[in-house]
């Protein structure tokens, strides 16, 4: 099993939702069956082995390029080096991700809060804790 998917079962098994209530369902994406509705949804699952320079040249930041032709109902974005995940409503991608050329959907976290910015979207990785999978589970499987 891809370690991305791994720690997001263990994070939602942490928060409840049982291993019999996940399943396989492709390369990327998970089938989980909702403890509180007993709806299943599609996750489509991204990861990151940890920051890179933004524009290859830039502050350090997490990316994750997101296809607007997913088929899941959520996107988990996983940051393997620091063990975070941020679980994510389909529809919240368009309205966070800061960059959206043809085809896809570019959002991303730098990690200092000292990097100067172009624009007044969110950016930074603390902007997005609302997202991290223990503070949004229940808004997603709820």
């Amino acid at each position: 099993m891809q370690r991305k998917i791994f720690l997001v079962q263990s994070k939602l098994n942490e928060l409840g939702i049982s291993p019999a209530s996940v399943s396989l369902d492709g390369r990327n994406d998970i089938i989980v069956k909702s403890p509180f509705t007993n709806k299943t949804l599609k996750v489509k699952i991204l990861a990151r082995s940890g920051p890179k320079p933004a524009g290859g040249t830039g502050a350090d930041a997490l990316d994750w390029w997101i296809s607007e032709n997913i088929t899941a109902d959520a996107v988990a974005l996983v940051d393997l080096e620091k063990e975070r995940c941020w679980l994510f409503k389909k529809a919240d991608i368009p309205r966070l991700a800061q960059q959206h050329p043809q085809g896809k959907y570019h959002l991303y976290m730098y990690l200092d809060r000292n990097v100067e910015i172009r624009y007044e979207r969110r950016c930074f990785v603390n902007e997005f804790d609302e997202f991290l999978i223990e503070n949004s589970f229940k808004t997603i499987f709820g």
